[in-house]
C-alpha cells in the first residue's frame, strides 16, 4: 500500500529560491487554476452520472429486474463514458444487494467492454472477503487530506466523481472515504491521489496491542500498597528515590493519556486520578468498559492510586490526571484500532491538555531497510505526533514483541520515544523487538496492575513492551511534574544521557540508550523560569525596564547578539539596566537565567519616534472636523475618557488629516493620537470650547 503526497513543481521551488515573492505568487496562482478546473470537470461529469442514472431509473427497477435484461438495456448506450457510468451504477447496487445471482446474469450479459470494469469489480469483492487483521488494513476505505481550498461541496463532489462516499471528515480536512465497489485499496489510492483536491490518501491502517500472551492472574484476589513489593520495578529503576526528591521542590499535575482498549472506570485503585474516560470509536462517549484488560492494566502502572491501602502503586505517585480513550474495537484479545480511530483519539487528547502520550499498540512491517518514501508509514499518524512534539506534548510508544528489527510503528517514528522491554536480569527479553529505532529499555515482565474486575480479581501479572511503555511514559509524566514546558528534545535528553547503560558502551540495538533511570531523569530536567517581560523601548532610551524570577541575571543583547548590559533582578522580580541606545526598528533581547532553572529569553523591538510635526486643531462644542499636521501613514484617532468617538483617519501623503469626530460638550477633554507600527505613538489633549 501507498501513501502518496503531491509533489511541489520543481519550476516553482528553484523560483522561490532566488524570488521568493514571485515564486508563491506563481505557484499560488497555479493550484488555483488548477482547483478551479478540476471543479469544472467534476462537476460536469457528475451531472452526467446524475443522467445516466435517472435514464436508468425510467427504464427499469434493479431490484425487480433480472441482470440479463438489464445488461441488455444498458448494452444499447453508444459512447464508451456513459455506458461505463451506466455499468457502475448497476454493479455498485448489486454489489451493495449482495445479489449474487443478478451480478452473473449481468456478466454473461453485457457488452465485452464491461469486461476490465467487471474485472475490477471481482477483484475489490475479494479483497472485501479477507479480514483486515489479516491485510493490515481497513478494505474498502482509504483516508484522505483534502487541499485547504477545498470546500465541504468540492469534498463530496470530488468524492461522488471517484465513486465514493464520504464516511467523515474532521476540522483537518482529514476524511475516511468509503471508496467504490471497484475499487481495490491499491486501486483507489491510484486514483484519489489524481486528483487536484487531494493533497494526500493512505490506508486505513489497522493497530494490534503489544502485550505477550505469558498474562497470569496473581494469586491473591486483593492487595493494598503494601504489595508494591510485587512492583519490583519502583525499586530498581529509581522511582521511588526520584519521589523523595520531588517532594522537596514545587511540582504540578501533569495529564497524561492511555490511547488503549478503555478503561475499568470504577476500579477502586484508578478512580481518584482519573480526569477523563472516553470512547474515540464511539462519538468521545463517557467510557463504561475496557475491550479487553489491556487498558486497565496500562492506566494503573501510570495512575493507581498511592497510599490508599489498596492495590498498588502508579508511577505518577497522584500527581497523574489520567485521560484514557479507548481507540479499539473488538473484545477480547483479538481488538483492533484503525489509523482514523487512532487520529481522532490522538488529538483529542491534545485537545485536552495531555502532556504525556502513551500508545501501547502497533504494526509490524515486514521490512527492516528505512528510507525517505515508505509504502507503510502512516503519514498521518506520524504528522499529528509530530505537531503534537511541537507544542512540547512527549508520545511513548511500546516497541513491540515481535524479537524483530522490522519496522514497527508508531514506536519507531522519530518523534516517539521508543521502548523496548528488558527482563529482572536486564536483559531484552525474549520476544522484545529490538534495532536502531528503538530508544530505551525499561522493565515488562511479569507488571502486576489493575484490571477490570473477573471472577473476583482486580489484578494481574501481564508482560511486554505494552508495560515497559508506560513505565517510562510515568517516569516522563514526573519529569514533566517537575517542568511542565520542557519541550521534547530537552525530556528526551534528560531520559536518555541518564540511563543506566546495561549494554555495550551508548547506545545499542539491544537496550537503547539504556535503562531508565527516573531518579537520575529527574534530576537532570532543570526547573522552569518565567519567561522575563520587557517594558516599551524606544530609540531615546537608555534604560531597558521589565519583570523576571527573583534574583534572576539579566543580560540584554542587540540585534547583532552583542551582550549591551547585565544586572540583577530584585527580590521582587523587576529589572532596570542601563544600556546605549539603540536604533528605532532594531530588536533586543533579555535572557533570564538562573542556577537549576531554564533561561528563558524574551525580544522586543525598538520603537521608532516620529520625526514630522504632530498638531490638532481647536476643536469647538460645535465642531466635527479636527484638522492638523502629522507622520504621513500614521492613524489619528480620538479618545473621550479612554474611548474612541468617531472612526480613525490616515495622515495623507501631504502630511495632513481630517478627522471626522462627533460633537461634544463644552469642557470635556479630547485626546488625539496618533501612531504607526513600530513607532512610539503621540498624543495631544484639546479642551472643549
Amino acid at each position: 500500500m501507498m501513501v502518496f503526497k503531491k509533489k511541489v513543481i520543481s519550476l516553482f521551488l528553484s523560483l522561490s529560491l532566488v524570488l521568493p515573492n514571485i515564486g508563491t505568487i506563481y505557484s499560488y496562482a497555479e493550484e488555483k487554476n488548477s482547483l478551479n478546473a478540476e471543479e469544472k470537470k467534476i462537476e460536469a461529469e457528475n451531472a452526467q452520472k446524475e443522467k445516466v442514472s435517472k435514464q436508468l431509473e425510467a427504464k427499469f427497477d434493479l431490484d425487480k429486474a433480472d441482470g440479463d435484461y438489464v445488461a441488455s438495456q444498458v448494452n444499447k448506450y453508444k459512447l464508451d463514458k456513459n455506458f461505463e457510468y451506466a455499468v457502475k451504477e448497476v454493479l455498485n447496487y448489486y454489489y451493495d444487494e449482495d445479489k449474487d445471482e443478478e451480478i452473473e446474469k449481468f456478466k454473461d450479459s453485457i457488452d465485452s467492454r464491461a469486461d476490465q470494469i467487471v474485472k475490477d469489480y471481482k477483484e475489490a469483492a475479494e479483497e472485501r472477503s479477507n479480514e483486515s487483521d489479516d491485510l493490515g488494513y481497513m478494505p474498502g476505505q482509504v483516508i484522505v487530506e483534502f487541499k485547504d481550498d477545498v470546500d465541504e461541496d468540492l469534498q463530496d463532489a470530488v468524492v461522488t466523481n471517484l465513486d465514493g462516499e464520504i464516511d467523515e471528515v474532521n476540522d483537518d480536512n482529514v476524511g475516511v472515504i468509503d471508496i467504490s465497489n471497484s475499487e481495490t485499496v491499491a486501486k483507489a489510492l491510484e486514483n484519489y491521489e489524481d486528483s487536484d483536491c487531494i493533497e494526500s490518501v493512505q490506508p486505513n491502517f489497522v493497530y494490534k496491542l503489544v502485550s505477550s500472551s505469558s498474562s497470569k492472574a496473581a494469586s491473591t484476589t486483593s492487595t493494598n500498597d503494601k504489595y508494591s513489593s510485587r512492583q519490583y520495578y519502583l525499586e530498581k529503576l529509581k522511582i521511588y528515590d526520584a519521589w523523595d526528591y520531588l517532594d522537596t521542590i514545587s511540582t504540578s499535575r501533569v495529564k497524561v493519556a492511555v490511547i488503549d482498549t478503555g478503561l475499568d472506570v470504577n476500579h477502586p485503585d484508578l478512580q481518584q486520578n482519573i480526569y477523563l474516560a472516553k470512547d474515540a470509536v464511539n462519538g468521545f462517549a463517557n467510557l463504561k468498559k475496557d475491550r479487553w484488560h489491556h487498558g486497565t492494566h496500562v492506566s494503573g502502572v501510570l495512575a493507581a492510586t498511592t497510599n490508599n491501602s489498596t492495590g498498588i502503586a502508579g508511577i505518577g505517585n497522584n500527581n497523574i490526571d489520567l485521560i484514557a480513550i479507548n481507540v479499539f474495537q473488538g473484545s477480547g484479545e483479538e481488538v483492533s484500532a484503525i489509523t482514523s480511530d487512532i487520529l481522532k483519539g490522538y488529538k483529542y487528547a491534545v485537545e485536552k491538555g495531555a502532556k504525556v502520550i502513551n500508545m501501547s499498540l502497533g504494526r509490524l512491517i515486514d521490512d527492516n531497510f528505512y528510507s525517505t518514501y515508505d509504502k507503510n508509514q502512516d503519514k498521518l499518524l506520524e504528522n499529528a505526533i509530530e505537531d503534537a512534539a511541537a507544542k512540547g506534548i512527549v508520545t511513548v510508544c511500546a516497541g513491540g514483541n515481535d524479537n524483530s528489527t522490522m519496522k514497527f510503528y508508531p514506536a519507531d517514528f522519530d518523534a516517539c520515544i521508543s521502548v523496548i522491554n528488558i527482563d529482572k536480569d536486564d536483559q531484552k527479553a525474549y520476544d522484545s523487538n529490538y534495532g536502531t529505532k528503538k530508544d530505551i529499555s525499561a522493565y515488562g515482565r511479569e507488571i502486576y496492575s489493575t484490571i477490570p474486575y473477573s471472577n473476583g480479581k482486580r489484578y494481574m501479572y501481564d508482560s511486554g513492551t505494552s508495560m515497559a511503555s508506560p513505565i517510562v511514559a510515568g517516569v516522563v509524566a514526573l519529569m514533566k511534574s517537575k517542568n511542565p514546558y520542557a519541550s521534547v528534545e530537552d525530556i528526551k535528553s534528560a531520559l536518555y544521557s541518564t540511563a543506566d547503560d546495561i549494554g555495550k558502551a551508548g547506545k545499542d540495538s539491544f537496550t537503547g540508550y539504556g535503562k531508565v533511570n527516573a531518579l537520575e531523569a529527574v534530576k537532570a530536567v532543570k526547573k522552569n523560569m518565567a519567561s522575563p517581560t520587557i517594558d516599551t523601548i524606544d530609540s531615546s532610551d537608555t534604560v531597558v525596564t521589565g519583570t523576571a524570577s527573583k534574583s534572576a541575571t539579566i543580560k540584554v543583547y542587540n540585534s547583532k547578539g552583542t551582550l549591551i548590559g547585565s544586572g540583577k533582578a530584585s527580590s521582587a522580580g523587576k529589572y532596570s539596566i542601563s544600556i546605549p541606545k539603540q536604533s528605532g526598528g532594531t530588536t533586543i533581547k533579555v535572557v533570564a537565567s538562573k542556577s537549576g532553572y531554564y533561561s528563558k529569553s524574551a525580544t522586543k523591538t525598538v520603537l521608532k519616534r516620529f520625526t514630522a510635526t504632530f498638531t490638532a486643531s481647536t476643536i469647538y462644542s460645535t465642531t466635527t472636523k479636527v484638522t492638523g499636521k502629522g507622520s504621513k501613514g500614521a492613524t489619528i484617532r480620538a479618545y473621550v475618557n479612554g474611548k474612541q468617538i468617531g472612526s480613525s483617519t490616515t495622515v495623507k501623503s501631504t502630511g495632513s488629516y481630517t478627522l471626522t469626530i462627533p460633537k461634544q460638550k463644552k469642557k470635556t477633554v479630547v485626546t488625539i493620537k496618533m501612531s504607526k507600527t513600530g513607532y512610539v505613538s503621540k498624543s495631544i489633549t484639546r479642551t472643549v470650547k
